[in-house]
């Protein structure tokens, strides 16, 4: 079902993802940091910092806080959520549970 909340998430994402895309074609900034990715030593060769072109950490960071606010809307929690694939995986009979914390499996 298509509600205003919805086309508004679609409506920013889009615009961010636009901005992403004009951002690294076009700013000094962007192109480091694609150079940085494709080739470390390259870029560090012809004089790009590969610390601070590294600083798209807190690029992608803003945009999961983005993401994140769009999406709080859309999606309703509790302080309850999820409870119930804690207490699967607490079973003592799991597979899961005994490989993950002992080390060992079920025939094991």
């Amino acid at each position: 079902m298509l509600v205003p909340a919805t086309l508004a998430v679609v409506g920013v994402a889009t615009v961010v993802m636009l901005g992403l895309l004009l951002m690294l074609r076009y700013t000094r900034f962007g192109r480091a940091i694609v150079a940085v990715y494709e080739n470390p030593t390259g870029a560090a060769i012809v004089g790009i910092s590969v610390q601070d072109a590294c600083a798209a950490v807190g690029l992608a960071s803003l945009l999961a806080a983005v993401a994140g606010i769009l999406v709080a809307p859309l999606i309703t929690l509790s302080p309850g959520h999820g409870d119930h694939w804690h207490q699967r995986l607490r079973r003592r009979d799991s597979g899961w549970f005994q490989t993950a914390c002992r080390g060992q499996s079920r025939a094991g």
